[in-house]
């Protein structure tokens, strides 16, 4: 067909070069079989974990990392920060996974996640903060963390008779740290009561990080932070001790000069905080085509007019990329054709299909044509917060097979 006609040498240099370098990808049928064939008529994927065009952020924060956990004590103690901040569905949240989980595969670190909700701004504060730590306990019960005898004489070590003050905090951490010693009998109330916390907070940090296994604690829509968490992750970043890295995410659009979140950034760097900021932008058009390539199985050069109008239309924005394409493939715009055995597009409906608003609207929009019993279930489960366990959906879907996970997914 005319697009796939070659209108100069270089094109056939460049798409000899990657045939080259990448047979497997560009020379082999990628389905070749009636399996392979249903699943790519039946959906569309993206490749897992490939990010694209944040090679420089990943490096940034990879080098943050090991100034503060991988090397500590070099040139003394460095009391460092990485926050990383950018429109909804940019990528942030990917970026810092990704960067972290590269870095904790070297090194042997612990990441302990925590995401904020707005639901839960005012309701319960430190739910974010009291979540991640939950989990990291639960892991060194499961035995998913080794160490546990090890951990347990730290924090017994580190806050003693304190510990009560944690434990009515978080659940699982009466299970880690077993009987704890006699509760010292102090009466403190309001903010004096909140400063005792945040103090026991940084001594039970402390100790479960260890050069051994250094921990990241990543906390996600930070935007929505309540005042006594970000009161305690300011308190975590004064404390000069190493094997600990803070990194933290959220939308710049929301935390304009008033907001709580930017009064705590510059205080962080009065006190001498090395904040190392990092901006999520959009995609570029290469970064598009990169990206429609791989989830395509097509060479750079066949997918660029689809690219051009899939940027023109999203402007770039990584999740509002990877829905606009589910809707093209779920329209009939985008389809394997097992007849000639390779994926195929309708140009002219693709540029003339109407764009939303946002992110936002595409995914109303693709909720409103989920099963009335999915939009009920997501409908309720949206008042637990941002997660929930799976058996509790299978309860809210009222469905007990396991093998049915369509409302999950």
């Amino acid at each position: 067909s005319p697009p796939d006609r070659y209108t100069s040498l270089a094109e056939v240099v460049t798409d000899l070069g990657l045939m080259s370098s990448q047979p497997r990808r560009y020379l082999f049928d990628n389905y070749s079989n009636e399996n392979e064939i249903g699943n790519a008529t039946e959906r569309l994927s993206f490749q897992d974990g490939k990010l694209y065009g944040h090679e420089a952020h990943l490096s940034e924060i990879g080098s943050v990392f090991d100034r503060t956990v991988k090397q500590p004590g070099c040139g003394g103690k460095r009391r460092e920060v990485v926050l990383v901040s950018g429109y909804s569905g940019s990528g942030k949240s990917s970026v810092v996974q990704q960067s972290i989980k590269t870095c904790l595969n070297e090194n042997g670190s612990y990441l302990i996640h925590g995401k904020f909700d707005e639901r839960m701004q005012q309701a319960q504060p430190l739910s974010a903060v009291v979540s991640a730590f939950d989990s990291y306990c639960a892991a060194l019960l499961e035995g998913k963390r080794s160490g546990l005898e090890e951990v347990r004489s730290s924090i017994r070590d580190a806050i003693g008779g304190d510990s009560k003050v944690l434990t009515g905090l978080i659940p699982k951490l009466s299970q880690v740290i077993g009987e704890s010693p006699a509760a010292k009998n102090v009466d403190v109330r309001g903010q004096e009561a909140q400063n005792r916390l945040n103090f026991i907070f940084c001594k039970f940090v402390r100790a479960i990080s260890s050069r051994s296994c250094p921990v990241v604690l990543f906390l996600d829509d930070l935007h929505w932070a309540d005042d006594d968490s970000l009161e305690l992750i300011y308190m975590l970043t004064e404390d000069e001790h190493s094997n600990f890295l803070l990194v933290g995410c959220f939308r710049d659009n929301e935390v304009g000069e008033g907001h709580p979140l930017k009064s705590q950034i510059q205080r962080m760097e009065e006190t001498g905080v090395i904040v190392t900021s990092i901006k999520i932008g959009n995609m570029r058009k290469d970064n598009v085509n990169e990206m429609i390539c791989d989830s395509l199985g097509l060479l750079p050069r066949q997918t660029k007019p689809l690219s051009e109008i899939v940027h023109s239309k999203t402007n770039g924005n990584a999740l509002f990329v990877k829905q606009f394409l589910t809707s093209l493939f779920e329209a009939g715009f985008l389809r394997y054709s097992p007849s000639v055995r390779r994926w195929t597009w309708d140009i002219d409906n693709i540029r003339s299909k109407r764009v939303t608003d946002g992110v936002a609207e595409l995914m109303m929009d693709k909720m409103l044509r989920l099963k009335s019993n999915v939009q009920y279930a997501l409908m309720v489960a949206a008042c637990l917060g941002s997660q929930s366990e799976q058996s509790i959906l299978k309860l809210l879907s009222k469905d007990t097979d396991p093998s049915n996970d369509d409302f999950i997914a």
